[in-house]
């Protein structure tokens, strides 16, 4: 099996410079609580919605801060020739 036999073809991204809080809308517009963060082609990160509940509502954190401050870095993914 090949990772393009089961993957998801229209994935919505973040930019590593789009507000915490403009991707939180987007989320829930979406209905998803997972978004990737490139920067063009490359993989830069994720943000989950655990990851603005810990680290920005719990910790006080600025909504208007860019993604890449909160986002977790530390990624594997796989290209769809995987």
């Amino acid at each position: 099996m090949k990772v393009r036999d089961v993957m998801s073809r229209d994935v919505e991204i973040a930019r590593p410079t789009d507000p915490i809080r403009q991707v939180a809308r987007r989320m829930s517009e979406i209905d998803t609580g997972f978004i990737p963060v490139c920067d063009g082609r490359k993989v830069q990160g994720v943000i989950t919605d655990r990851d603005i509940v810990l680290r920005v509502v719990a910790e006080g954190g600025d909504v208007n801060a860019p993604v890449s401050q909160y986002m977790t870095s530390q990624v594997e993914y796989a290209l769809d020739s995987d």
